[in-house]
Formats: structure tokens, sequence, C-alpha cells
């Protein structure tokens, strides 16, 4: 049986409001695309790197503006599948936004007891995946990438003895040096995952208070609402842990979070120096040095930077470390480490440290 792939795209990303009220955080851009466009490349790049690396199916977990998201990975990627090696991609909702353990949870039926490589689409990866599933051995059921982290608390962590894991923990509330969880995980039969995953679920559904009046809940639309706390992987992992299972923590240097502001800007920070160094990859997008369709007039560009063919640029300084994308409009405007998502305008402002929203107008008040 063929490894499935499963990306969870359905939170909303309230860390990274106002930009996730309108768009959702898997395509907020950073370094020329959007976070889940350099996801699926990477994926794609290890098919066509690694023979024996190949995706039976790649399933999309959708949510909260899971429309744009559909459309973002029919239109870019779903042509260009085959020519990877991937049969099939499968876009799977969330009705309800409880957990990363939920997320996955809800791809049930599309297994039996096929391998299962989770990735989470808010965070990137520079690694060989094959190399991650090789490194799980004869001997384990499954591999996690780990982290060494000073201050994990916003991530799960494990413990570890023997090169195994003996203890899963979600947010501790500790700061102190850890393994911390960093959203890849790798399992070679889906079959003892799911099963902890079903036990979580039901136990969620316990607590439902019982139906009042004619059969329905007070003041909620469905019980569901009624759900405490949320179906978290890592309680699964532990339940794994617990039942005898063997998991091996993978060490990987190369992950970026983007899950807020700050973080995402130390990212495209950092795929800007790489391209600019020739580690672009294929398949990505270099700066565009001589595009006839982008209109620079009297402006200065101090790489690395990303310009998107199509935009407009006049009397501006732009750069260091800025992405602009598609049709975006700046004109008297000096950016520096800002990442400038599609169709924004800018006019007269000076913006360094900065997310601009798609579709987003900042104008300076002064007359020009």
């Amino acid at each position: 049986m063929g490894l499935k792939v499963i990306i969870p795209t359905a939170g909303k990303g309230t860390r990274l409001r106002p930009h996730t009220n309108t768009t959702p955080k898997v395509l907020l851009h950073v370094a020329g695309k959007p976070v889940l466009g350099h996801i699926l490349e990477s994926l794609f790049q290890c098919t066509k790197k690694n023979p024996d690396f190949k995706i039976e199916e790649l399933i999309i977990v959708y949510g909260y503006l899971g429309d744009r998201v559909i459309e973002y990975v029919k239109s870019e990627f779903e042509i260009r599948s085959s020519e990877f090696g991937i049969h099939k991609i499968s876009f799977i909702k969330q009705e309800v936004e409880i957990g990363l353990g939920h997320a996955v949870y809800v791809c049930r039926d599309r297994f039996e007891n096929e391998p299962v490589l989770i990735l989470l689409g808010d965070t990137l990866f520079e690694v060989d995946y094959s190399e991650m599933i090789r490194s799980t051995g004869k001997d384990a059921y499954g591999t996690v990438g780990v982290r060494v982290l000073e201050d994990p608390r916003r991530f799960g962590i494990v413990e570890t003895q023997n090169g195994y894991i003996t203890k899963v923990v979600e947010k501790p509330k500790e700061k102190k040096r850890s393994l911390a969880l960093i959203g890849l995980y790798y399992f070679e039969h889906s079959r003892p995952l799911f099963f902890v995953l079903d036990e979580l679920v039901q136990n969620h559904e316990s607590r439902i208070p019982p139906l009042s009046g004619a059969g329905r809940v007070t003041n909620h639309q469905s019980p569901m609402e009624w759900w405490e706390g949320e179906v978290q992987l890592t309680d699964g992992l532990q339940m794994l842990v617990d039942k005898g299972e063997k998991i091996r923590p993978f060490e990987i240097e190369g992950w970026f979070d983007c899950g807020t502001p700050e973080a995402l800007l130390a990212t495209n920070r950092h795929l800007l120096i790489r391209n600019a160094e020739g580690g672009v990859r294929d398949g990505e997008l270099p700066t565009p040095k001589s595009e006839i369709r982008t209109r620079i007039i009297d402006s200065e560009i101090i790489p690395p930077v990303f310009i998107h063919p199509e935009v407009k640029i006049e009397g501006s300084k732009v750069g260091p470390y800025v992405s602009i994308g598609r049709g975006v409009s700046l004109k008297n405007v000096v950016l520096s480490d800002v990442i400038v998502n599609e169709h924004a305008v800018l006019e007269g402002v000076h913006l360094k440290e900065r997310i601009v929203g798609e579709n987003e107008v900042i104008k300076s008040s002064r007359k020009q």
C-alpha cells in the first residue's frame, strides 16, 4: 500500500490577524509564494529526486476559507501531480476546528492501513522526507520531527530514552530547553494511529451534556459546540507510546514556523537569503531581474528581494528582505523586511518589519 500524505490547513490563524480575516493563513505569501505552495513544492521535488518516495494520495484538510485553499491547490498543483508520481489529490472538510488530532481523524475513511506522513500547513521544512521515513527502521512504528528549543511553550515536547519517545507533553507551562514537536509526523501503518484518535474523539463526544426539551441542546446549533478543549495529536502519540509502539525522534535543523507575524518575516528573510546565495531549488521562483512585465521606474532595488513579474514600482526604495506579490502597486515608498501580499497598493509610506495584507491599501495622508 502506498504512502498517503495529510496536510491540515483548516486553522483560522488568529495570531496573524487582521491578514487572516480575508486570507487563509496557508495562503499568506513568504518569499514569493504562499506558505502552502512552498510545502507542496517541497513534496513534489522530493518525489522527483527520490524514486522510492511516491505518494499514493495527497489529502488537504480544509476549513476556514477552504474554497480558496481548494482553488489554489487545483490551479497550481493538480495538473502537475501526475508528473511527480502523485496519483491523487483529495480534499476533506474539517467541520469543527478542534485540534490537530481531529484534523487527522477526519481523514480516517481514506485509509486502510497505509503508511501516513503528516505535515502542518503553516510550517516549512528543509528536509528529505524519504530520509526521515528510512530513519524509522524496521523496529519502530513511527518517526516525528523535533527541534531543540529554549522556550517550547507554544509547542508539544517529548522526552526520550534509548532513542525512543517515552513521554509527550502538549504546550508545557515551564520555559525549559526541550525537544519540541515541530509539525512533521510519519507512521508505518495508519490503523494504530486512527485507533487512538477514535478513542480520543469518543471521549470528547461523551462530554456532550444531555439534550433538553424536544431533543435539542439549549441555545446551541449543534452538540459539537459543547466539546471541551481539543483533540490533540500529542495525546494520541502518548497513547501509542503507552500501548508499546516505538516512536523515534528525528531532529530537523531546517524548520520555519509561519504561525506568527514575527515567524513569517523571519522565514521570508531566510528564504530570500538562501535564494540569493544560489540555493534556489527546482520549481521555486527566483527574483526576476529583467522581466518586461515588471515596471520599475526611478526606483532602487536592494537584494535579496522577490518581485513578482506583474507589479508596478515607481520612485521607491525596495529591500532588503522584501517579497512583493502579484498585482502590487508601489509609489514613493521605502520598504525593508516587508511582505506585500497580492494586489496591495502602497503610496508615500515607509514600512519596516511589516506584513501588508492582500488587497490592502496604505497611503500617506501627506501630499506628495
